[in-house]
């Protein structure tokens, strides 16, 4: 799941510091793949403060939210359906369909909590801005990370800019599926590719919201 999906689950909590560990999985594996955190085994460490606490719980939520997303099935369904839709349009080019149409659909879920006024994205980011950063710093320190102060400029562009409320904006949805794409497979999409991805992503949307809420409402009672 992506990052507003994740917040949902506990978008009513007051920790600054539970929110960030929600998030801070994939926030650091954007920003470098080689790092491989595993908090679990510095547990003695970080119990030692509420704020680091906080913080590796949202962690081990993040986890725990991702297994039951992906062992779904929901996300094989909806996965299956839309690598169909946009594997027509992939030809010729290095990008893997699953993982793509795997990718879209996350953010197309967070799109949908935006649109729908599931989450409250103002208050995820007040969240973000609220985080000590000395902790977060101590956090990545503690879990073997080397120089961590640089992770500090993408976390503070991340939440500064705010993306994320473009989400519901198509076309730059797509935007962002062509980052990922050039950061994943080094290609970029055409122009063309892009108004015939966006056009098929729109057409699937009108479908899937009908029925986006069933994950969520299958994954809360198992938390």
């Amino acid at each position: 799941m992506n990052f507003l999906s994740h917040y949902y689950f506990d978008k009513d909590s007051v920790n600054a510091h539970f929110v960030l560990g929600l998030v801070l999985p994939d926030l650091t594996k954007n920003f470098n793949k080689t790092w491989n955190i595993h908090p679990h085994k510095f547990i003695g460490q970080l119990s030692t403060n509420a704020q680091l606490m906080g913080i590796y719980e949202g962690w081990q939520k993040h986890l725990q939210v991702d297994k039951l997303f992906h062992s779904s099935g929901f996300f094989k369904q909806e996965t299956d359906r839309l690598k169909q839709l946009i594997t027509p349009l992939l030809i010729g080019t290095p990008v893997r369909p699953f993982i793509l149409a795997h990718i879209a659909l996350e953010l197309m879920l967070d799109s949908l909590l935006i649109e729908n006024k599931k989450v409250d994205t103002n208050n995820f980011y007040l969240h973000l801005s609220a985080v000590d950063q000395n902790k977060l710093l101590e956090y990545l320190r503690i879990t073997g990370i080397n120089q961590p102060e640089n992770f500090l400029n993408f976390y503070n562009k991340f939440v500064e800019h705010a993306y994320l409320h473009s989400y519901t904006d198509y076309n730059k949805l797509v935007y962002a599926l062509n980052r990922i794409c050039y950061r994943v497979w080094g290609t970029n999409f055409s122009e063309e590719t892009k108004t015939e991805l966006e056009q098929v992503l729109l057409q699937y949307k009108t479908e899937l919201i009908s029925n986006f809420m069933d994950i969520f409402d299958e994954i809360t009672p198992k938390l």
